[in-house]
């Protein structure tokens, strides 16, 4: 009895990996197809969000530097090189959270034309939770990946898809009458030829 338990436990296994080699190979295949591509009207959206929360930033790093310059050799007024810095540095973070922000809070989808909430508060949490659901997605496909090697790489684990489909073939064949096994068969054959 407990060979029969192991036995069924590996079948199992098999099987299981065989389902996640199949949906990865349809992933891939869709990624190949066309994933990747930014649409123009979301490109757009994304832009002119980034005017604002980006733009002003870095208008406002290099104005502040501007007016320290001026202060410092018109009107001779020092100050220290830290604050300098500091008010320097500072505006050129906020503009590249700026980016980070304008991206994420632009409606992702074709047919949406604005961002939802209060400065597209509502978009930005939106696609946040979409970046990391793709993340957990893309670790669960590493590891299936790693068992996918384990079991003897993606060729053996198709050649196990393919003597499974035979052998469900054959079972649906073996239902059939004998008359519809007749005609099948006959099929096949002017198929092959």
């Amino acid at each position: 009895m407990r060979l029969a338990e192991l036995e069924a436990k590996r079948v199992s296994e098999k099987a299981a990996i065989l389902d996640t080699a199949i949906s990865l190979t349809e992933e891939d295949d869709a990624a190949r197809e066309g994933g990747g591509v930014i649409p123009e009207d979301v490109a757009k959206r994304m832009t002119n969000r980034m005017l604002p929360f980006v733009g002003i930033p870095f208008g406002g790093c290099v104005a502040l530097f501007c007016w320290f310059y001026y202060q410092a050799k018109v009107e001779n007024v020092r100050y220290e090189p830290m604050l300098v810095a500091s008010g320097t540095v500072g505006l050129l973070v906020v503009g590249l959270l700026g980016i980070t922000y304008s991206l994420l809070s632009a409606s992702w989808d074709d047919e949406e034309q604005t961002s939802e909430g209060i400065g597209g508060v509502k978009t930005f949490n939106e696609n946040l939770g979409r970046i990391k659901e793709g993340v957990g997605r893309g670790r669960e496909n590493v590891k299936a990946r790693d068992t996918i090697d384990a079991a003897g790489g993606i060729d053996e684990v198709n050649r196990v898809r393919q003597q499974l489909e035979a052998k469900e073939e054959k079972a649906k064949l073996k239902a059939r009458s004998l008359k519809e096994k007749m005609d099948a068969e006959m099929q096949r054959k002017r198929d092959q030829d």
